[in-house]
């Protein structure tokens, strides 16, 4: 308050919000005083309450809403829907959606999708300030046939470039996600795979950094019923580091984690549980004050 900023947001005319940034006012310094010039602003019909793309005003939208001079050195965030024409004025221009080779999948079993350009209510795009500066970093979003996102193209505070790209199966599984990070000096490049049983339900995780060996991550056991009852941690030549064990009560509520050490050490807890966890419903412990 002693700095007299406040904070606005606008929204467009679906009521998604677009723009958020800083009002500075050392005249009307009170809730009050600001209500009452907001009240005025809007009293007049010329004025609207949502702005449009396609505009004169900061990121390219309109200045039609309170408080209409506020300029770009004021702004925090901008965001961008159902369209890519924002991208003529962007630092992201010209990065159209590629298909890293990491998820051309010879086998057929996975979906190569192409990025989708009649998107209708999904962010398309986004820029962030870099607070502390004068900067803005931009991200944009591909998208499927299926509304998905398949790619976010994004600009990182070390003046490189962050590419996610997701591949999907015919159940709509997320079954790939490719990261490549680069900056002015170096490169960081990650595949992230996933399988899922008959039912969907996720079974197996790996992970390959740099092309380099492929690491199994967790694996997942589950019971007639669907529930969680073992995470396997990090496996190496068909062993794993860690066990994590999951009870439930009648009920399906988590009971404890670890709490037994699982079935296959017969009750004895197990050595390499570095925690463990029970979660209590319905008993009474007379030990415990209140």
């Amino acid at each position: 308050r002693t700095r007299h900023e406040w904070t606005f947001v606008k929204y467009d005319t679906y009521d998604r919000a677009v723009l958020s940034g800083q009002y500075y006012n050392a005249v009307q310094t009170s809730s009050a005083a600001i209500q009452a010039l907001v009240d005025t602003y809007y009293a007049d019909a010329a004025h609207r309450h949502d702005v449009s793309l396609g505009g004169s005003g900061p990121m390219g939208y309109t200045q039609t809403a309170f408080p209409e001079g506020a300029s770009e050195t004021e702004l925090l965030t901008a965001s961008y829907y159902d369209t890519y024409d924002f991208l003529g004025g962007s630092s992201l221009n010209g990065s159209d959606y590629t298909r890293p080779e990491a998820l051309n999948d010879a086998s057929g079993s996975l979906e190569l999708s192409e990025a989708f350009d009649r998107i209708k209510g999904q962010r398309t795009g986004s820029v962030t300030r870099l607070l502390g500066t004068e900067d803005f970093l931009s991200t944009l979003y591909y998208y499927d046939d299926e509304g998905r996102v398949i790619q976010a193209i994004s600009e990182n505070h070390l003046g490189g470039q962050d590419l996610i790209s997701s591949q999907y199966d015919f159940s709509g599984n997320l079954r790939k996600i490719h990261s490549l990070e680069t900056t002015p000096s170096d490169t960081l490049e990650m595949l992230m795979e996933y399988a899922y049983d008959h039912a969907g339900r996720l079974i197996e995780g790996y992970h390959t950094l740099n092309g380099g060996a492929r690491t199994h991550v967790f694996s997942h056991d589950y019971n007639e019923v669907g529930q969680l009852i073992q995470k396997h941690l990090h496996g190496e030549g068909g062993l794993f580091q860690q066990t994590l064990d999951y009870t439930y009560h009648l009920k399906g509520w988590m009971e404890g984690i670890n709490q037994s050490g699982g079935a296959e050490n017969e009750g004895s807890p197990d050595p390499k549980d570095l925690f463990m966890m029970e979660l209590i419903y319905d008993t009474f412990l007379p030990n415990l004050n209140d």
